[in-house]
C-alpha cells in the first residue's frame, strides 16, 4: 500500500529538483529481490563502468554531520536488490540530504549486509507475534513519519 501526504509530495519535488540539476542516472527504478524478499524504488541508480550505485535524496537534514542509520540501511536494501537483479556487487551508495546540502558516500560493507539479514529476520518475525509490539517511548519520533496518520503508534498520541 502507497500512501501519499504532505511528506511524500515535498519528497518528490526535492527529487525533481535534483533531477534537473544532477548528473546521468535512470530515476525512479522499481526493483525486486526474491532472494531477500525486498522491494522498493530507488531514487536514483548512477551507472558506470559495470558499477551501479544507488542514491537515496532525503528531504531532511543528516544528524549531526553524520548519515542517519536507518538511512543508510535503506540504501544497503537497494544495493542487495540491485547485486541480485544485475548479477554484479554494489560497493558502494550515496546518500544525499537535501535540508543540509550535504552528500555521503556509502561503503556498502559485509557487516552491513548481515546487520540487514538480522533486522529483516527480526521485523518478519514480528508478524507472528499473538500481540502488536509496545510503542516507541520517545514520541518525538513519529512526527515527521510520513505514515504517523496510520500507524497505531501514531493514532495513539
Amino acid at each position: 500500500m502507497f500512501i501519499r501526504n504532505d511528506h511524500v509530495d515535498i519528497g518528490r519535488h526535492v527529487h525533481e529538483r535534483r533531477r534537473e540539476a544532477t548528473i546521468e542516472k535512470r530515476s525512479e527504478v522499481f526493483i525486486i529481490s526474491h532472494g531477500w524478499k525486498l522491494r522498493g524504488r530507488v531514487d536514483f541508480i548512477r551507472t558506470g563502468e559495470n558499477a551501479y550505485i544507488p542514491v537515496e535524496v532525503k528531504k531532511s537534514k543528516d544528524k549531526f554531520g553524520t548519515p542517519i542509520y536507518n538511512d543508510i540501511m535503506q540504501l544497503v536494501c537497494y544495493a542487495v536488490m540491485l547485486e541480485e537483479r544485475y548479477g554484479t556487487c554494489v560497493a558502494t551508495g550515496e546518500l544525499i540530504y537535501a535540508g543540509s546540502k550535504k552528500k555521503y558516500a556509502i561503503a556498502i560493507q559485509l557487516y552491513h549486509k548481515r546487520q540487514l539479514h538480522r533486522l529483516l529476520n527480526s521485523m518478519r518475525s514480528m508478524k507472528n507475534l499473538p500481540e502488536i509490539p509496545r510503542r516507541i517511548k520517545n514520541k518525538n519520533r513519529c512526527w515527521n513519519c510520513s505514515i504517523n496518520s496510520y500507524c497505531l503508534t501514531g493514532s495513539n498520541m
